[in-house]
């Protein structure tokens, strides 16, 4: 079942979609980057979607705010499906209090909201403070690979090019963060880590990591490939999904539209048990708002 190609997760799932439809017009009609813009970008958030509606415990990603004096609006990724919690970190980054967000007819206000792609405060902060939000995705983001120019790397940040092989770079901020990068060095080992910057310097996309990558990787030009968390099954649901939908433009039989139907239904099965319990438990349903310091007070309180 695995979808990976060369180490990288785009180029086995644009495999295994052309090996899926095995038409001859295929190539002909459609090349590999197109396929990947829009045949597997689209079944992605299809996937994303069913395999996040029925795992209870799929993978949640971060990104941190810092708040100015004043201000209750504040731009949040794209793609994000749903946030599922908003905490407060103190200066070593540990979680000092949780706000959940209300009704907006609640008598206290609506504490806080998510509007299109900005998180918005009821009440304006009095003190700089940083929060954590976290939140699952959707899948949209625009996957990219490039296997020639490829990220380069200095001081720790990296340089994404301006084109790339497959897919496309999302010029939209913060839109990468928390996927995966994944880097692949002329000779060694493959490396990934989630993206925890995503900003446009005033000529280059760049990103930093997480956490930083092994002391082999060092400055110079690497392969690269930026691609939402999911292991193995859910990028197999992804390209038979993305064949379903080539094969409706090439006129594909009933009879292998079928049994391809019938493989996805099953690979969906499997995605949707992968991603059960990872955690090994349930995230808890919390009840009430948790303020526990009156440094707070610019969110409403119960």
């Amino acid at each position: 079942m695995s979808v990976y190609s060369n180490g990288f997760i785009l180029d086995g799932a644009l495999e295994k979609v052309k090996s899926y439809v095995d038409l001859p017009d295929t190539g002909a009609r459609f090349s590999d980057a197109w396929l990947v813009k829009h045949e597997i970008s689209s079944a992605l958030t299809d996937v994303v979607h069913r395999v996040s509606q029925w795992a209870s415990d799929f993978a949640e990603m971060t990104f941190d705010i810092t708040t100015v004096v004043g201000q209750k609006e504040y731009a949040i990724p794209p793609g994000i499906r749903s946030v599922t919690r908003l905490v407060d970190l103190d200066s070593n980054s540990n979680e000092t209090g949780q706000y959940l967000p209300r009704h907006r007819d609640h008598p206290l206000g609506f504490g806080w909201r998510i509007e299109a792609n900005e998180l918005v405060l009821q009440s304006a902060p009095t003190s700089v403070q940083t929060f954590r939000i976290y939140y699952t995705i959707t899948g949209d983001i625009g996957l990219c690979s490039d296997e020639t120019t490829g990220a380069t790397l200095a001081s720790g940040v990296w340089t994404l090019p301006g084109s790339v092989d497959l897919g496309v770079v999302d010029r939209r901020e913060h839109a990468y963060v928390g996927h995966i990068l994944r880097v692949k060095p002329s000779s060694g080992p493959i490396e990934e880590r989630i993206i925890a910057t995503h900003v446009w310097d005033g000529s280059d996309w760049d990103l930093t990591t997480r956490t930083d990558f092994p002391d082999e990787i060092t400055d110079g030009s690497y392969s690269f490939e930026i691609v939402p968390w999911g292991v193995s099954a859910l990028w197999e649901c992804v390209a038979l999904r993305a064949a379903l939908r080539l094969g409706t433009k090439l006129s594909m039989t009933q009879k292998d539209t079928m049994l391809l139907t019938r493989e996805y239904q099953s690979a969906l099965k499997t995605a949707f048990e992968t991603h059960e319990f990872k955690q090994g438990r349930r995230n808890p349903y919390l009840h009430k708002d948790s303020i526990t310091s009156d440094s707070y007070n610019f969110l409403p309180r119960t």
